[in-house]
């Protein structure tokens, strides 16, 4: 995997995760305490995101940060695996994701 290729399913994610929440732009960068301008450079693949960003975002859609950083298919494979473990599993694989 390539930085630019990172940054493309970055982008996606924000982008899906945005639209879901019903959010412009505008409004995510307020959420975010970004500038609308990031927001744009970001869903167009124009910058680099520093980690810092990538908090900011995941905490304003209310997501967990490895979601921004997983392409469809492995979003899809983590719901699956999510709703076939037991309680104490998705507790330990969640912690330990975040974790890394």
């Amino acid at each position: 995997m390539t930085v630019k290729g990172l940054n493309k399913i970055f982008a996606t994610n924000v982008t899906k995760y945005r639209l879901e929440a019903g959010l412009t732009k505008k409004a995510l960068a307020e959420k975010a305490n970004l500038s609308t301008v990031t927001i744009r450079e970001i869903e167009n693949q124009y910058s680099n995101i520093e980690l810092r960003t990538c908090l900011q975002l995941a905490q304003a859609l209310n997501v967990e940060v490895f979601r921004l950083y997983m392409n469809d298919f492995e979003n899809k494979a983590f719901e699956r695996f999510l709703k076939k473990k037991p309680k104490e599993t998705l507790i330990f694989a969640v912690g330990t994701i975040e974790g890394v």
